[in-house]
């Protein structure tokens, strides 16, 4: 009798184990479905921007996305405002959409009109589309706020090649060399410019 009574108790035991069993994986799904809603704009920031670090722009864009769908004023603190728009930017500059690019950064200069690193980049994603003349601007405001800022001087060096200012061009890939640079990159800087002295 002791056995009977033993093994249905032990049928009983086994039963309410797997029903625990099945509520611990439905749980466990069920926090799987809440894990996203509850992940804050700051983490998808953190997360985008690792991706990015890490060469994932398809990854990078879709986080830095969904921490702006979160977080869509793009203020992050006093000092850190329009980041998410600049990363996801480079993101798809990246990934060549460039037009994408120039929404983002027409954004990040709107909340930082003095972050001279946005205009450089929106500067590249007009150069890109063939919007040279705008180009132009956005380099020359990306100088103007830092005049130290050498990408800029090539970028708008080739712009101005494009608009047939090969004068101002050489000017600008002139004020890029510097003695820092490796010597691979002052002999393609060079190398431009007597070519641009020859038309």
């Amino acid at each position: 009798m002791s056995t009977e009574f033993e093994n249905t108790s032990l049928v009983k035991v086994n039963a309410g184990l797997s029903r625990i069993e099945k509520q611990i994986t439905l749980t466990n799904k069920l926090l799987a479905l809440i894990e996203p809603i509850s992940t804050t704009a700051k983490e998808y920031l953190k997360r985008g921007l690792d991706k990015i670090r890490s060469e994932d722009y398809k990854g990078g864009l879709s986080d830095l996305s969904k921490a702006l769908e979160l977080n869509p004023n793009d203020k992050w603190n006093e000092d850190f405002s329009g980041k998410a728009n600049h990363f996801r930017g480079m993101a798809k500059l990246a990934l060549r959409d460039y037009k994408g690019a120039l929404q983002d950064y027409c954004k990040v200069i709107e909340l930082d009109p003095s972050y001279d690193q946005a205009y450089w980049l929106r500067g590249r994603a007009k150069y890109s589309i063939g919007d040279y003349t705008g180009a132009l601007s956005d380099l020359s405001k990306a100088i103007e706020l830092n005049p130290e800022y050498t990408s800029a001087y090539r970028e708008r060096g080739a712009t101005k090649v494009k608009l047939g200012d090969y004068e101002g061009a050489i000017k600008d890939y002139q004020k890029e060399l510097k003695p820092s640079m490796t010597q691979k990159d002052w002999k393609y800087i060079s190398n431009i410019i007597e070519q641009l002295k020859k038309k």
